[in-house]
């Protein structure tokens, strides 16, 4: 590991190191200078909840990254695949009695509202968090407020609704510097991460590509320090994933492939193979730039791999998303019969498995090649 460690961060040296932190560019210091108890508020500001009530959440619009947007630049239409640790999964101590406590019937909200969100209904998974905010509330659950608030901040995003999703993350940072997190704890990077990916949805570059390297630069230095805990690794390897449709979007495709290809490399040395959930997201991201590319038969290899694995019964990565993310980047190439072939083939796979989030992606794909049905193209 330490061998491959060295051989890996020495390709990505170019990098520039970021010198500041990410945060320090949106977040004034004195944010971090307050009583913890003046920091919960922001979601008071969206959504007019306190805490003696909880209003009625309005519909959300909207479940494929381009849905339901306000006034905010228009972004890549892949669908957004998030492999990220579970490193905020411990801020509940393990309970293994059967009473009904206030903190598990917390718990139990939060679980049933991410359910709703991966079933496709977000008005129902927004209602309920609600609820589980104004229980935290009531508890003084600091850590079960925060990750209510991050839950929320990942439904937004997940809807399109990526200034409120900016927002709210940003407040999930807030609060656990706050709490006392050093600005390269993990937790901290994975939040940073998630707000640059709400920078490049809204368009701001920059400010975006600082975000990713930010956390590169972070996980780099964790990494070549010591560090091989599996959140880290697999932190690093998704930080480099994003960072490659970033560069994909920002029509920079020749560096994308390079860092999706350390992404691959770093989750074969996690793993031992790509056989996996991550292995088949980053082999249906990889088909994904070799379209760009125009690179065919490559890209064909990428997706079909990547289809095999999901297919296992093991694999918990729905194949529907692999096919639906290759129609789209066909779509983006201007291969429309292609991309109405994968589209469809993805819709009838999300029909029979009632995902919901999936099937509007697909026919939001299938709606915009409507009008090309005379284009004959090789197919992939």
């Amino acid at each position: 590991m330490a061998l491959f460690r060295h051989c890996l961060l020495g390709k990505i040296n170019s990098i520039r190191p970021s010198y500041v932190p990410f945060y320090s560019t949106f977040i004034p210091e004195s944010a971090f200078l307050t009583n913890r108890e003046a920091l919960g508020c922001l979601w008071n500001k969206f959504c007019g909840v306190t805490n003696s009530a909880v209003h009625e959440v309005s519909p959300l619009k909207g479940t494929h990254r381009n849905g339901g947007r306000r006034n905010e630049k228009k972004s890549y239409s892949h669908l957004r695949i998030m492999f990220v640790p579970a490193i905020l999964k411990g801020i509940f101590p393990s309970d293994e009695t059967e009473e009904l406590t206030p903190e598990k019937n917390l718990v139990n909200h939060i679980k049933r509202s991410i359910l709703l969100m991966e079933n496709g209904e977000p008005q129902k998974a927004e209602r309920l968090l609600h609820i589980a905010l104004k229980m935290a509330q009531d508890m003084k659950h600091e850590k079960g407020i925060t990750y209510v608030y991050d839950t929320m901040a990942n439904l937004a995003f997940e809807n399109g609704e990526h200034q409120k999703a900016q927002a709210l993350f940003v407040e999930v940072l807030k609060r656990l510097i706050g709490s006392g997190l050093a600005q390269d704890d993990i937790i901290v990077i994975n939040i940073s991460l998630k707000i640059a990916d709400t920078f490049l949805t809204m368009g701001d570059y920059t400010k975006s590509e600082q975000g990713f390297l930010f956390c590169l630069d972070s996980l780099k230095k964790k990494i070549t320090e010591g560090a091989s805990d599996e959140d880290t690794l697999i932190l690093y390897t998704q930080t480099l994933d994003r960072y490659s449709l970033f560069l994909l979007h920002v029509k920079r495709p020749n560096e994308a492939v390079k860092f999706l290809e350390l992404a691959l490399e770093m989750a074969e040395t996690v793993f031992g193979n790509l056989n996996n959930k991550i292995g088949a997201i980053l082999l249906s991201d990889m088909g994904v730039i070799k379209t760009s590319l125009g690179e065919k038969e490559e890209a064909s290899q990428c997706f079909e791999k990547a289809l095999a694995i999901a297919n296992q019964e093991e694999v918990d990565t729905s194949a529907a998303v692999i096919m639906v993310n290759r129609g789209l980047a066909l779509k983006e190439s201007g291969l429309s019969e292609e991309a109405r072939h994968w589209c469809t083939m993805g819709q009838n796979l999300a029909i029979k498995e009632k995902n919901k989030s999936i099937l509007k992606a697909a026919e939001e794909c299938l709606k915009a090649n409507s009008g090309n049905r005379n284009e004959g193209r090789t197919p992939l």
